[in-house]
């Protein structure tokens, strides 16, 4: 239990109150942060460009769902141009599904389309940062310093450095996915049941698993610590899990069962 002077987090209804003003300018900051820090990502000449062994293949979706799009104003099911073929929507790497990553390629060409992209993650990573801030009820400079520690993380830097596109942006969604388990678990609104679907179904489109069993493991143990210490509200906290799990999977159903298929298929 929580001991302070507000209501403890374990019986709390709803968040403490916050300024709007104040919310703006705080996620004006961090936005405005990562701006300054990424100035080359922002360079729009087309000589400037990621460039690592393994990104040619790792882009390959986005870029051919760019290409054909801008050519017939459709993105096409399945990729001819790598191998024998293979299914462009529902590819192993392909994150055609998640338009923060999909929609950047597609307004512009691969290549600033890629560096959009990753200017944007890193924006939503420190966001989330600050959104996982106040759902531990930290003031304004805990949000701040919390979400600039997130937006300068060098798990993202390093993976994007080294060519793994979808891994260094779907680890973006991690804060977004626990600060959304933790409103499940400790508030009675809806918009961490929104936020909870929204984020992991963003990182299953994100054409990587990787950080997806990590992050599942911190939230089961957010949900089983939950549950030890609150027994008389496990049936208030199962429905509203019950909930977010239902909705994604309805949601992941779009990917991962003509995966499933074509196992069967092929097997």
């Amino acid at each position: 239990m929580i001991q302070s002077d507000n209501p403890s987090l374990a019986n709390a209804d709803a968040l403490p109150g916050i300024n709007l003003l104040a919310a703006c300018v705080e996620i004006m900051l961090l936005v405005s942060a990562v701006l300054v820090f990424t100035p080359h990502l922002q360079y729009t000449s087309a000589q400037l460009m990621i460039n690592s062994d393994e990104l040619p293949f790792l882009l390959n979706s986005g870029e051919i769902a760019s290409i054909v799009f801008k050519r017939t104003g459709a993105i096409p099911l399945w990729n001819p141009f790598i191998g024998t073929g293979e299914p462009l929507i529902e590819g192993l790497f392909s994150f055609v599904l998640n338009p923060l990553m999909t929609v950047p390629m597609l307004v512009n060409d691969p290549v600033q389309g890629a560096k959009f992209s990753i200017v944007l993650h890193i924006i939503l990573i420190g966001i989330g940062g600050w959104l996982l801030g106040r759902v531990l009820w930290l003031k304004s400079a805990g949000r701040l310093l919390l979400g600039l520690f997130l937006a300068g993380s060098g798990s993202v830097a390093m993976a994007i450095g080294a060519g793994f596109f979808q891994i260094g942006l779907s680890l973006c969604y991690v804060p977004w996915i626990i600060a959304g388990t933790i409103g499940v678990l400790y508030l009675r609104q809806r918009w961490p049941v929104c936020i909870l679907v929204v984020a992991t179904i963003l990182m299953m489109f994100a054409g990587t698993f990787w950080y997806v069993l990590p992050t599942a493991i911190m939230c089961i143990i957010l949900v089983l610590t939950k549950c030890w210490r609150d027994r008389q509200h496990i049936k208030e906290i199962s429905m509203r899990l019950g909930i977010a799990a239902t909705l994604i999977m309805m949601l992941g159903a779009v990917r991962l069962l003509p995966l499933i298929n074509v196992g069967l298929v092929t097997h």
